[in-house]
């Protein structure tokens, strides 16, 4: 087909586009960091800058032989300065790093963490009054200092009443059995009473 000067309407240019190369993401930290070694999902934030759409985040294990090698972690939050992902790190004690590798294979440089575990320590163990007489009320205090390297979450402790220095299931339960403790920071202790 022709216009009415004979030309086709039609050039013989081409046309074509080259994508854009995605830019190279940079990691600056991690959140938390350390991990705790819980197992079970919790929530881990990648900060950093370049993170674009479609980017994908890798997990190594570097503890293990050969390094387990965990890629495209589901992402349920994700900016240009921020990554989320809610990994299960389980309760083993290793070392780690992340990775997040920009569309095109454009990838970030690995920044390192840990896996770490609290350590709850309970001391300072009151009775008021000192002595009692079975079946008489009393208030017990005592702290719980966490002296691992990993934050504990909240958690509970046991109260159970015992003739000796040894604590077993069968010494005598008691009431409340079980008492709530607050999260205690590494290097932190909470006071109970009750």
């Amino acid at each position: 087909a022709t216009n009415g000067n004979g030309d086709s309407g039609y050039s013989n240019e081409s046309c074509s586009t080259t994508p854009g190369t995605a830019p190279t993401p940079s990691i600056i930290g991690v959140t938390p960091n350390p991990v705790n070694d819980v197992n079970a999902a919790q929530q881990f934030t990648i900060n950093g800058s370049n993170f674009v759409s479609n980017a994908t985040v890798t997990l190594r294990d570097l503890s293990t032989v050969p390094i387990q090698v965990f890629p495209n972690r589901a992402i349920s939050s994700l900016s240009s300065t921020q990554i989320v992902i809610n990994p299960n790190f389980t309760v083993a004690l290793h070392s780690w790093d992340v990775q997040v590798i920009n569309p095109g294979s454009v990838p970030s440089n690995r920044f390192p963490f840990s896996v770490v575990s609290p350590d709850l320590v309970v001391e300072n163990v009151t009775f008021t009054p000192a002595s009692v007489i079975a079946g008489n009320s009393f208030t017990i205090g005592f702290d719980v200092r966490n002296t691992g390297p990993g934050n504990a979450p909240p958690t509970q402790a046991r109260l159970r009443l015992s003739a000796d220095n040894t604590l077993t299931s069968s010494d005598l339960p008691l009431s409340p059995l079980d008492v709530n403790i607050p999260a205690v920071a590494t290097g932190a202790s909470t006071h109970f009473s009750g």
